[in-house]
């Protein structure tokens, strides 16, 4: 099986800053990224949250001064060796088209780097 697996987009390893609150907040927590592809993200949390909440999320995209807007759906939030904190996973769902297409971009560009730094 390819790298791809039966994932749409590839995932890769990032770490990127991210904000997030729940659709109606307006409170904003911070958090990092710890893998992008070009339909959703990972990232850790002090919150648990439940499968299909909805977040919005602001992304800073790494060595540019660009921040994506969208909404994200929550496809899994776990706790992860016996950490304190909860590894949670979005797909994108709401996203403007341009949004979309930077993150894609992005998110490719990095996978191709971490390959051949990998393969090197």
């Amino acid at each position: 099986m390819d790298d791809f697996g039966k994932r749409r987009f590839p995932r890769t390893a990032a770490h990127l800053q991210v904000f997030y609150s729940y659709e109606n907040d307006l409170i904003e927590t911070a958090t990092y990224a710890t893998d992008i592809s070009g339909s959703g993200l990972a990232f850790y949390s002090d919150e648990k949250f439940d499968h299909g909440e909805i977040l919005n999320l602001e992304v800073k995209l790494k060595g540019s001064k660009h921040i994506v807007h969208g909404k994200a759906k929550v496809i899994r939030s776990e706790t992860r060796d016996e950490s304190e904190y909860n590894l949670t996973a979005v797909e994108f769902t709401d996203m403007d088209m341009g949004e979309k297409i930077k993150m894609l971009d992005y998110s490719l560009e990095l996978y191709a780097d971490n390959k051949e730094s990998v393969e090197t």
